[in-house]
C-alpha cells in the first residue's frame, strides 16, 4: 500500500467518524453507541470513545479497499 492510498483510507475512515460524532451505534435489542453506551438521541457531543470509533472505520475502509 503506498502513501497517497493510505492518506486517502485515513481521510475516508475520518470522514466517517465525524458523521457521528464518534459514536459507533450497534443494534442489539436496542440501538446503542458501542463506546459509551447512549442511545442516539442521548448521544450529544463527541463519543468518550471517537478514536477506538476511528480505529474501527479505518479497518472497515481498508478491508473494502482490498
Amino acid at each position: 500500500m503506498d502513501h497517497d492510498t493510505l492518506w486517502a483510507a485515513y481521510n475516508r475512515a475520518d470522514a466517517l467518524m465525524k458523521e457521528t460524532n464518534g459514536h459507533r451505534f450497534i443494534h442489539i435489542l436496542k440501538t446503542r453507541c458501542d463506546g459509551c453506551g447512549l442511545s442516539e438521541k442521548a448521544a450529544r457531543g463527541k463519543c468518550r470513545d471517537w478514536f477506538q470509533t476511528f480505529l474501527y472505520k479505518l479497518e472497515e475502509v481498508l478491508r473494502d479497499e482490498s
